[in-house]
């Protein structure tokens, strides 16, 4: 697997760029293609699709927004790779998280292509998904909450150390919440 490339641009199309890579030309699909100027040196994070009569490579700046494209992809039926990646370029990856862990469904119907009930699909199965986290329940203490919304921040994509600043900002600011996930709204509005 192609965990990211290195290269100068040689082109930039309507949804992808031309990426030179040591005398190779790869096409990624990338965010806002028309931010990238030619003849400049990137790192992308990269995130290849292989579809039975198709491959395609995917490309972000971080390998954060790599990693929640992966989870959009891979976790909510009916979001493909195209459809999570117009996410990703409409709302920022803060954005788009705060979103979820609010449950603002009619936020997301902003995305083109994204109606009522993708929404509301795409919020519930990553509820389900983060809830399948290790989960907290009313004995937990407030600790282990702690601990759990750090590790929700990792599966969406933040490196652990940031993870860690984050909830311990929130644990400082706000010792009195008690659940996993007043502290990771908290943690995303931030």
């Amino acid at each position: 697997m192609i965990a990211f490339l290195e290269g100068v641009l040689d082109s930039v199309h309507a949804h992808s760029i031309f990426l030179a890579v040591q005398g190779i030309g790869y096409e990624v699909f990338v965010q806002k293609p028309q931010a990238f100027q030619s003849q400049q040196h990137y790192r992308l994070y990269t995130c290849p699709i292989y579809r039975e009569d198709n491959q395609q490579l995917y490309g972000f700046i971080t390998p954060e927004e790599r990693n929640c494209f992966k989870l959009l992809v891979e976790k909510v039926s009916g979001i493909g790779p195209k459809l999570a990646l117009t996410l990703l370029t409409v709302f920022s990856m803060h954005e788009l998280c705060s979103l979820i862990v609010n449950q603002d469904y009619q936020a997301l119907t902003r995305c083109p292509g994204v109606g009522k009930k993708t929404a509301q699909r795409l919020l519930l199965e990553l509820h389900d998904y983060l809830k399948a986290l290790p989960a907290s329940t009313p004995a937990d203490t407030p600790h282990t909450c702690y601990k759990d919304a750090i590790d929700a921040l990792i599966v969406l994509g933040y490196p652990r150390k940031q993870s860690e600043e984050r909830i311990q900002k929130v644990h400082e600011n706000h010792p009195e919440l008690d659940s996993v996930e007043a502290i990771l709204r908290q943690a995303l509005q931030s």
